[in-house]
């Protein structure tokens, strides 16, 4: 999760700044999130609280419907971006850019002007 987290800023600051590789990341954000959200979030929290799914149908917690609803719509993205030809830098992409964590975001930008810079 923590690694989908990383994928999902670095993603949103590539398609922002129409980086030729921002597709590879988000299919990467995409493979990270099902596996670390999707997989082996509820393998572990069926050891940690004895169920392995307590979001939406079966009831209302706030991490697995988060984690269900990031993944719905890093699904959308990826199948967006598979079907544009580099016109625009994909809305999606740049939602999930706004929302993640600023301080991390600073850094990536940092890192990305500079890697443009050279």
């Amino acid at each position: 999760m923590f690694l989908a987290m990383l994928l999902s800023t670095l993603s949103g600051l590539m398609a922002l700044l129409k980086h030729p590789l921002y597709k590879k990341y988000s299919v990467l954000t995409l493979v990270s999130l099902g596996v670390g959200g999707m997989i082996l979030g509820p393998v572990v929290q069926r050891f940690a609280f004895g169920e392995f799914w307590t979001g939406v149908p079966i009831g209302w917690d706030l991490t697995d419907n988060k984690t269900l609803i990031a993944f719905i719509f890093w699904i959308i993205a990826v199948l967006v971006n598979r079907k544009r030809r580099n016109l625009y830098t994909p809305l999606l992409l740049r939602l999930f850019y706004l929302s993640s964590s600023p301080s991390l975001t600073a850094c990536l930008v940092q890192s990305l002007i500079m890697h443009q810079a050279k």
